[in-house]
């Protein structure tokens, strides 16, 4: 599934994550540089770039550091409105 896709009137449906640390997951972005996508430490807050590389337009892979934050939030830097809450698991 995606993470965000159009739904009934144009409402986006957002999943909320769950990441296990030490784990190294795959973000591909397929619409590139029209919606970057961003691992965040609050909802609309600074970029979490720890464990981080990659590109916000293509392909960002994501190690998940053992002392990530048990929330993190990954969110479209241009629209506010996609996004939703990752949450850290051992």
């Amino acid at each position: 599934d995606p993470l965000w896709s159009r739904g009934l009137g144009d409402v986006y449906k957002r999943q909320v994550l769950y990441l296990q640390r030490g784990f190294t997951y795959v973000f591909i972005n397929t619409t590139g540089a029209n919606h970057p996508f961003e691992i965040r430490t609050t909802n609309g807050g600074s970029a979490y770039t720890d464990g981080v590389s990659g590109s916000k337009n293509g392909t960002q892979y994501f190690t998940v550091p053992m002392n990530a934050p048990n929330t993190l939030y990954y969110q479209c830097t241009a629209h506010s409105n996609m996004g939703n809450t990752i949450n850290i698991v051992t």
